[in-house]
C-alpha cells in the first residue's frame, strides 16, 4: 500500500511503472517518508537478505550532516575495447554536451573520434551503454544514430506546441511568448516549431559503423536518449538489452519549460511547454516506454557481488555469430516480462 501510494505521487512518462520506480531509488523514496507517508526518524526497517528476515534501525541524519557521495571519476563518455578488441564499448552517460566532467571536450567531437577509432581498430561488434542517460541535447542523440545508419532517415515526426502565448506566464517570471517566426499556425489551432536540426530528413554521418550493435538500456535512459532508442528500433538497426526505458515510445513533453510559482501556496511547477513526436515503423503501446529484445534483470545480489549481467549478455550477443535475438515479431509487448 505504502509503496502504490509513492508511486502514484512519483512523475514520469505514461504507464512506465519501471520509471517511476527509478526515481524513488535515486532519492524519492527517502525525501517521501515525511511527507507521504508521516514517517520520520528514528527508522526501524525489517529487510529479506537470501530468504533470511533482518532487523536495522537507524537515527536519521540531517542533510546538513549527511557524508557527500562520493564523487564519480569516470568520464561521461568514454570507449572501451575488452578482450581481444573485436567489441568496442561506447557509454555515454549523458547528452549533456560534454564528454569530460572539466567540460572541455565536445560529446560531438568524442563521438566522431570515437567512431573513427572503432574503424581504425577493425572492431565488429559495439555495445552502447545507455544506462542511467537521462537525456541532455537532442541533437546529440540524432548525432549518434547518425553514425550507425547508412541512408537517410526520419529522427522527429513533429514539434508542436499548444500556443504562442500562455496565460499563466504571469506566474512564470520572465517567461517569453514564442516567437513569431518559430511558429506556424496549424488547423488545428496549435503550432508547429520550425528551424529544429532533428525535423526534416537526416543524413548518415562518418565515421559510420556497419556491424552490429547492443544496446544497453534501463529504467533511468530518459528524454534524448529515449528519442535515440526509439529511432535504434524503428530502424532495426541492433538489439536492446536490459529494461524497459523510462521514456515513452512515441515521444514526450519537454524543450522549452516555464517554471511556475502557484500564488497561494508557492509551490513552483515546471510546465514543458513542447511536444515531442517520433517516428516509428513499428507497432508499440504509446503508454509505454523503448521494450528490450533481451530483458535482463538486475537482482540484489548482482548489487552486492558487483556483477552486470546486462553487459555480459551484451558482450555475449554481440560476439555470437548469427542474427542477434529480436522481439517476436519486432513489436514492443506492453505485457513484456522483465
Amino acid at each position: 500500500k505504502l509503496l502504490k501510494q509513492f508511486e502514484a505521487a512519483t512523475p514520469g512518462d505514461g504507464n512506465i511503472a519501471v520509471g517511476r520506480w527509478g526515481r524513488l531509488a535515486r532519492g524519492g523514496f527517502l525525501r517521501g517518508l515525511p511527507l507521504l507517508a508521516d514517517i520520520n526518524a528514528p527508522y526501524r526497517v525489517t529487510y529479506k537478505l537470501r530468504g533470511a528476515k533482518k532487523t536495522a534501525e537507524f537515527a536519521g541524519v540531517p542533510s546538513a550532516q549527511r557524508t557527500p557521495t562520493p564523487a564519480d571519476s569516470k568520464p561521461l563518455a568514454y570507449l572501451e575495447f575488452p578482450g581481444d578488441g573485436k567489441v568496442a564499448v561506447l557509454t555515454i552517460r549523458t547528452f549533456g554536451g560534454f564528454a569530460d566532467r572539466d567540460r572541455k571536450l565536445p560529446l560531438s567531437k568524442f563521438m566522431t573520434g570515437a567512431f573513427g577509432e572503432i574503424r581504425d581498430k577493425g572492431a565488429t561488434g559495439l555495445v552502447l551503454d545507455l544506462r542511467g542517460n537521462g537525456g541532455g541535447q537532442d541533437a546529440l542523440g540524432k548525432q549518434l544514430m547518425a553514425h550507425l545508419i547508412d541512408h537517410d532517415f526520419d529522427y522527429y515526426k513533429d514539434l508542436v506546441a499548444n500556443a504562442r502565448s500562455f496565460s499563466f506566464k504571469k506566474y512564470a517570471g520572465d517567461m517569453r511568448d514564442l516567437p513569431e517566426a518559430q511558429a506556424k499556425l496549424r488547423a488545428d489551432g496549435r503550432y508547429d516549431i520550425l528551424g529544429h536540426p532533428n525535423l526534416g530528413v537526416q543524413k548518415p554521418a562518418e565515421p559510420g559503423f556497419r556491424g552490429r550493435v547492443i544496446a544497453i538500456a534501463d529504467r533511468d535512459s530518459f528524454s534524448a536518449t529515449g528519442e535515440f532508442l526509439t529511432a535504434f528500433h524503428s530502424a532495426r538497426r541492433g538489439t536492446i538489452v536490459g529494461e524497459e526505458t523510462g521514456a515513452a515510445y512515441f515521444g514526450n513533453t519537454s524543450g522549452a519549460s516555464a517554471m511556475l510559482t502557484l500564488p497561494n501556496s508557492k509551490l513552483r511547477v515546471i510546465i514543458p511547454l513542447m511536444g515531442y513526436y517520433l517516428p516509428s515503423s513499428r507497432k508499440a503501446a504509446a503508454d509505454r516506454g523503448v521494450m528490450p529484445d533481451v530483458p535482463v534483470k538486475l537482482a540484489i545480489e548482482d548489487k552486492i557481488n558487483k556483477r552486470d549481467p546486462a553487459m555480459g549478455k551484451a558482450l555475449g550477443l554481440a560476439l555470437s555469430p548469427g542474427p542477434a535475438p529480436r522481439a517476436k515479431n519486432g513489436r514492443q509487448h506492453a505485457g513484456q516480462k522483465r
